[in-house]
């Protein structure tokens, strides 16, 4: 029987790990999309698509249990929540308020 290295990550266990992250790796994927367009100039569009990264977020920090929420968890499930999405509310605002 073959031992498996110390550091290497079974085929199974990797498709696994990516499964797992894979609304956060979502989220990021829209928010690269949104910083794309406010570089490229469309910057009220790209606040809006930020806006709905930001709004998932708040989604998935409800849906998903605290254990696997990783990088969400800062305080309690509605209270993070709650403030992604106020968060999303007031970007939205701004790129819609906002002259220009």
């Amino acid at each position: 029987m073959r031992t498996q290295q110390r550091g290497t990550i079974s085929p199974a266990s990797w498709v696994g790990r990516l499964r797992r992250q894979s609304p956060y790796i979502g989220l990021w994927l829209v928010i690269a999309v949104g910083l794309a367009l406010i570089w490229t100039e469309y910057w009220r569009r790209g606040l809006v698509v930020m806006a709905a990264a930001t709004f998932g977020a708040g989604l998935v920090r409800i849906f998903i249990s605290s254990r696997l929420s990783g990088w969400l968890v800062v305080r309690g499930k509605w209270a993070d929540a709650g403030f992604c999405f106020v968060a999303a509310i007031g970007l939205a605002v701004l790129a819609f308020l906002v002259r220009g």
